[in-house]
């Protein structure tokens, strides 16, 4: 008999072609290619440009050191010593009696304050710095009544109206632009002028005060009167 012819093998189906995404992850962006990118870095020559619309970039600065620890004298010597450099040796009179420090801590403060500085040792010449810092407050703004006598500092006569009047310097150094040490004290107010219009002005003038209020109707004595302990009498 004959043999049936053997059948061909079953083909599989041809599966559809899809596109493999390349799942590799991006390349990491360095921070000059993102600021390049922004307009904000020059990768040629490593400069920093600012564009139009671009926010600038601020190194932040190391903040300042406020002296608000300690008794009133105890401040005004650290504050002294921080602006100086120099270490006070003694008792607080005794490292300011010859003057020498305190024209010092002046022109540290405002260059050229003091032009001329003595040298320790002889009473008139002490006296005479002494004089020329006080001079030098002046000039830089402290106040009259925050200004001490010669003999207060040289004498011993009145040490706390020494204190006050370098609490006082320390408020007006926060002034002087040029001046970045420490700080002491609170900082000096200035004027804070405003200046109004025609038509504000006007405006001004024509709200009522809590006077005239009355008049419109908007105050009252009610509710002014303490009525909690008025006597309640009902029927018996």
């Amino acid at each position: 008999a004959a043999q049936p012819a053997a059948q061909p093998a079953a083909q599989p189906a041809a599966q559809p072609v899809t596109a493999v995404q390349d799942a590799r992850a991006p390349e990491p962006t360095s921070n000059a290619s993102v600021a390049a990118q922004m307009g904000l870095w020059s990768e040629s020559d490593g400069s920093t440009v600012e564009t139009a619309g671009a926010p600038s970039q601020h190194v932040s600065e190391k903040p300042v050191e406020r002296i608000s620890e300690g008794t009133p004298e105890e401040q005004a010597r650290k504050w002294i010593e921080s602006v100086t450099g120099e270490s006070l040796e003694g008792d607080f009179q005794s490292a300011l009696k010859s003057g020498n420090t305190l024209c010092k801590l002046l022109n540290c403060i405002k260059p050229g304050t003091v032009k001329k500085i003595n040298r320790a040792g002889m009473p008139f010449m002490e006296m005479e710095n002494v004089a020329a810092y006080i001079e030098g407050c002046k000039a830089l703004g402290v106040r009259q009544n925050e200004l001490f006598l010669t003999i207060d500092l040289y004498e011993r006569k009145d040490m706390r109206q020494v204190v006050l009047n370098i609490h006082a310097l320390g408020r007006v150094a926060q002034t002087i632009p040029s001046f970045q040490g420490p700080i002491l004290g609170v900082k000096e107010t200035g004027p804070n002028r405003r200046n109004f219009t025609k038509e504000q002005l006007e405006a001004g003038r024509n709200v009522p005060t809590k006077i005239t209020l009355g008049s419109y109707g908007g105050a009252t004595q009610s509710g002014h009167r303490d009525t909690s302990r008025n006597i309640v009498k009902g029927p018996f």
